[in-house]
């Protein structure tokens, strides 16, 4: 058993590689405060290892206002869990009648699909604080990317679900994370939103 912590990737990435050939009966735990990093490792690294388990622990309270541990096994980082999670999550607001609630989800699914299908291999331009990067300009790079090299054996975005995107960007994608009291909210562009979402995930394998 070897408990390590955040530092390990992606920096010793090849080290800890090397520990798990060497020492493939031994259990790793590698912890971590830092969610953004640990989102990164598990959508990008142990994504391909269905013997990882990953557990997210919370500070709850109890009902006589006690903190108290909360655990939540994230069920295998290869079942993309998180964009089945907000894709299903929008889909529980909508059907719920809360548009706006279902429209933040959809926003975090679309960037998930595109920031996992564009990792290793779509050119994206460099800003130093990758947190200001929009969803648009990760979609104008996936686009971009197939337009170079198109329908490769791992991937198939079809000209329906591109269109799709581009027409549900500025109804639904962007305009419900946003207070603008001059648009609509339409359900059906939001039902639309939800199987585009479903099949662009399909279509880029992520």
């Amino acid at each position: 058993m070897i408990f390590l912590s955040d530092w390990i990737f992606p920096t010793g990435y090849r080290f800890w590689k090397y520990l798990n050939r060497i020492f493939p009966t031994i259990k790793f735990f590698i912890t971590t405060y830092d969610k953004p990093w640990y989102e990164f490792v598990r959508t990008n690294y142990l994504n391909t290892n269905q013997c990882w388990k990953c557990f997210e622990i919370y500070a709850g309270r109890s009902k006589k206002g006690f903190t108290i541990p909360v655990v939540k096994e994230i069920k295998g980082p290869g079942n993309n869990d998180h964009l089945d999670y907000f894709i299903q999550t929008a889909e529980n607001y909508h059907n719920s009648g809360d548009n706006k609630a279902a429209g933040v989800y959809l926003r975090s699914a679309f960037e998930a699909i595109l920031k996992q299908f564009c990792f290793g291999k779509v050119t994206i331009k460099f800003v130093v604080d990758q947190s200001t990067l929009k969803a648009d300009e990760f979609w104008g790079a996936t686009k971009k990317f197939i337009t170079s090299y198109p329908r490769p054996a791992n991937y198939n975005l079809t000209l329906n679900t591109k269109n799709e995107i581009d027409n549900l960007l500025p109804l639904v994608l962007n305009l419900l994370n946003h207070n603008d009291i001059n648009k609509n909210e339409h359900s059906s562009e939001i039902g639309r939103t939800i199987n585009t979402l479903k099949t662009l995930k399909l279509e880029l394998q992520v």
